[in-house]
């Protein structure tokens, strides 16, 4: 399968982001799911999926208002 997503690295800490272009809906659960764990290398509770948005470049988790892009995000989480 072709990759579809872009990484994103968080400015603080070492916290790494999949980022799918396109409307939320564009992508299904289990698409999501399936990348998240073959990258990551985890199991799915280890996994949130959410939205987010692209501004300048940058990744948000709520809207910043003017051109934003809505994407969906996955990552990795230790509980």
């Amino acid at each position: 399968m072709k990759k579809s997503y872009t990484v994103y690295k968080s400015l603080k800490g070492r916290k790494h982001y999949l980022v799918f272009f396109g409307s939320f809906s564009a992508w299904s659960y289990e698409a999501l799911k399936k990348e998240g764990i073959r990258h990551f290398r985890c199991g799915e509770k280890n996994l949130e999926i959410e939205k987010g948005w692209i501004y300048k470049d940058e990744l948000y988790f709520e809207d910043p208002g003017k051109d934003s892009k809505v994407v969906s995000v996955v990552s990795h989480w230790r509980k």
